[in-house]
């Protein structure tokens, strides 16, 4: 097989084509590209009180280019546009739910089972 490689790089490039060659990086066949990712930063910006999941169906519906949750999450993430309290880690939820995950230290214990109802209303 190798044998065949090096044959096209000669051909191809002369004695130069059989030099060894770093590996080139490629772009990933499911990145989204940057004039999507400028368009997708936008509407995180013109509307600070949606979550990502109705930035996603929003931009999907505006642009008809499908965006999914975690891809738009990641995007405003590293721009710094999370703002919503439930998204952010030092919200009063997060408080309760580590307080009841340092009482319950048992290995059969299921903290999720103590959580207070409102918690799953909230969310």
């Amino acid at each position: 097989m190798k044998l065949y490689i090096w044959l096209h790089r000669f051909q191809d490039n002369g004695i130069d084509g059989l030099e060894n060659r770093k590996p080139t990086p490629t772009v990933a066949w499911n990145q989204i590209p940057l004039d999507h990712r400028d368009a997708i930063i936008e509407p995180a910006l013109d509307k600070p009180e949606f979550s990502p999941r109705e930035l996603a169906v929003h931009y999907t519906d505006q642009r008809e280019y499908f965006v999914s949750e975690p891809t738009l999450y990641r995007l405003s993430k590293a721009q710094d546009l999370i703002t919503n309290p439930a998204c952010l880690p030092g919200n009063l939820m997060t408080a309760a739910i580590q307080d009841i995950f340092r009482q319950c230290n048992t290995r059969k214990c299921h903290w999720h089972r103590h959580l207070p109802l409102d918690f799953y209303v909230s969310v």
